[in-house]
C-alpha cells in the first residue's frame, strides 16, 4: 500500500519572504506560554535548553517509526535535536542573531501565514482552530514558532554561505554530485487544495474526484513522460516540476519527497498528502550523466543544500549534550499527547 504522509506545516517555501516582512496585525495571534510541565528542561544541547514540549513533539513522532523501543527513540530524539541546534550553532558563528528582530519577525510573519493563508493556500482559518489542530498533532504553539525560527534562520545562513564563497561549486563538483548517490531526480505534480474554493466554498466532492483519479493514474503511469501523463489526465492539476534533491533537504516539501525517493527504485512512485495545502505526485527519474542548461540551476541548488546538510552534520556530531532528572523520567509510559 502506498505511504500518504500527512503534513500540517509547509511554510519553508515562503521563508524569504518572511524575512524580509513585518505585518503588526500578527498581534491578534499572541504566542501561548508553555504550561509548567511543558516548560521544563530536557537536556542542554551545546548552548541550548530543550524544553518539553518540543522533546515530547520528537519522542512522539519517533515511537510511530520504533513502536516501544525506548532506547531508538531517545537516541533518534537527541540525533534530531543536535542537528536542529547545530544550525543555531553555526548561525551564531555567521553572525545571525537566532533570537534577534529579523527572525522574530519571520515567526510573526509565519503564523500570520500558517493560520490566514495566502494566493497559495488557505491557512487554518482561525486562531482557535491552528491552536486545537496542532495540540491534536502533538505540537504547541512554542514549538510551531521554533521550528518557523530554524526554518528562517537556515535560510539566512545558507545564503550568507553562499554570499561568503563558502559554497562556490564549479562544473566539476556538480557533475561529481550529479552522479553520486547524494542526488536524486524527481518530476511531481501538485494539486492545489486552494484551487478547489468557488465563492469562499470548498468543493470537497471535485476535490477527491481528482486526487482519486490521479492516484488511480499513478497506478499505471510510466516513466517516460510522466508529468505529460499526469496533467493529461487531471487538467487542473499545476506546479509540474522537474528538479534534483540532495540527500540533505530542509524545505518541505523536498524534505518528504526526498526521503521518500532515496528509497524508491527508478520510475518508482508515491504520493505526499498535505491536510491544508493539497496532494504531490512524484516519480523518481534517473540522474542524467552531465549538466545542461537546462538542470544547472536546480543541481546547484541541490549541490549548495547538500553541502549546508554536510556543515550541520559535522556540527552536530561534536556538540555538547548534557540531560536533567527531567530526561531520566522519560519513557514509553509517560510520554503522552498534549
Amino acid at each position: 500500500m502506498r505511504k500518504i504522509i500527512l503534513f500540517l506545516l509547509c511554510l519553508c517555501l515562503l521563508i524569504p519572504t518572511l524575512i524580509a516582512c513585518r505585518d503588526e496585525e500578527t498581534a491578534d495571534y499572541p504566542p501561548v506560554e508553555r504550561t509548567a510541565e511543558e516548560a521544563r528542561v530536557v537536556m542542554k544541547v551545546g548552548g541550548y535548553d530543550v524544553y518539553y514540549d518540543q522533546y515530547r513533539m520528537l519522542y512522539l513522532q519517533f515511537k510511530n517509526v520504533y513502536g516501544n523501543d525506548d532506547a531508538k527513540i531517545k537516541a533518534a530524539v537527541e540525533a534530531e535535536l543536535r542537528s536542529f541546534y547545530a544550525l543555531f550553532t553555526l548561525a551564531e558563528k555567521k553572525g545571525i542573531s537566532v533570537f534577534g528582530e529579523t527572525m522574530n519577525n519571520a515567526v510573526v510573519s509565519g503564523i500570520k501565514l500558517l493560520i490566514e493563508g495566502d494566493a497559495f493556500s488557505s491557512g487554518y482559518g482561525s486562531y482557535e482552530n491552528y491552536l486545537k489542530t496542532i495540540r491534536e498533532n502533538g505540537m504547541t504553539d512554542a514549538t510551531v514558532r521554533l521550528q518557523l525560527r530554524a526554518d528562517a534562520v537556515r535560510a539566512d545562513l545558507l545564503q550568507k554561505y553562499i554570499d561568503s564563497g563558502e559554497l562556490s561549486v564549479d562544473t566539476e563538483a556538480l557533475t561529481a554530485f550529479l552522479q553520486s548517490d547524494h542526488c536524486v531526480r524527481v518530476q511531481y505534480i501538485y494539486v492545489d487544495r486552494s484551487a478547489f474554493y468557488y465563492n469562499g466554498q470548498f468543493d470537497e466532492e471535485a476535490y477527491e474526484a481528482v486526487v482519486d483519479a490521479a492516484e488511480a493514474k499513478l497506478d499505471v503511469v510510466t516513466d517516460d513522460n510522466f508529468i505529460w501523463q499526469m496533467t493529461q489526465y487531471a487538467p487542473t492539476m499545476n506546479s509540474a516540476v522537474d528538479t534534483y534533491i540532495s540527500l540533505y533537504q530542509f524545505d518541505a516539501p523536498y524534505t518528504e519527497i526526498g526521503n521518500a525517493a532515496f528509497a524508491l527504485s527508478l520510475g518508482g512512485t508515491d504520493i505526499l498528502a498535505y491536510e491544508n495545502l493539497g496532494r504531490i505526485y512524484f516519480i523518481r527519474r534517473a540522474t542524467p550523466e552531465a549538466l545542461s542548461e537546462q538542470n544547472r540551476d536546480a543541481v546547484t541548488d541541490a549541490c549548495r543544500t547538500h553541502l549546508l546538510g554536510e556543515k550541520i552534520k559535522n556540527e552536530a556530531a561534536i556538540l555538547s549534550v548534557t540531560t536533567t532528572e527531567v530526561y531520566n523520567s522519560i519513557n514509553l509510559d509517560s510520554v503522552k499527547a498534549p
